[in-house]
């Protein structure tokens, strides 16, 4: 494997590198980018297995802390005998028996569907439709030559 370079610190030096050159840049570092990450992942899973086969929360050195965090959430079908021992204070703030609710459902429009219509239409529908049109950032979507069969250029 080839070690990607960056071009020496400037943006003038970015700005002059080839068109090849620049997206072969990109694509090795996108590559780089997942291997870190997956090396992380890796990492990080040894520290789990570690901390858990010592019964601990986090594995401390003279350096760092990593600590084992997670998200809790419950079985919240399960608390139904709480209405039996919590007192009539803690069941009002704690349970919300079920109810009908009115909701206000804000307008909304199917946009492929207004499209097509619009095509249909014509005219000062597709006008709308074309004064509506809001383009995102731009994002560089990079593909490979042969990436499929593991060649590249």
């Amino acid at each position: 494997m080839v070690t990607f370079q960056p071009p020496s610190g400037t943006d003038e030096a970015i700005r002059n590198i080839s068109d090849s050159d620049l997206l072969w840049r990109i694509a090795e570092g996108r590559s780089l980018m997942a291997q870190a990450r997956t090396l992380q992942e890796r990492l990080e899973e040894e520290v789990i297995q570690r901390a858990r086969a010592r019964g601990a929360k986090a594995i401390i050195t003279e350096r760092y802390t990593a600590e084992l965090e997670a998200n809790v959430s419950y079985d919240t079908s399960r608390f139904t005998a709480l209405l039996e021992l919590l007192p009539e204070a803690g069941i009002k703030e704690a349970y919300i028996p079920e109810h009908r609710n009115t909701v206000t459902v804000p307008v909304k429009w199917n946009t492929q569907q207004a499209i097509k219509w619009a095509k249909k239409v014509g005219g000062t529908a597709l006008n709308i439709i074309a004064e509506a049109r809001m383009e995102g950032a731009p994002r560089v979507k990079l593909t490979e030559k042969g990436a499929a069969n593991g060649s590249g250029g």
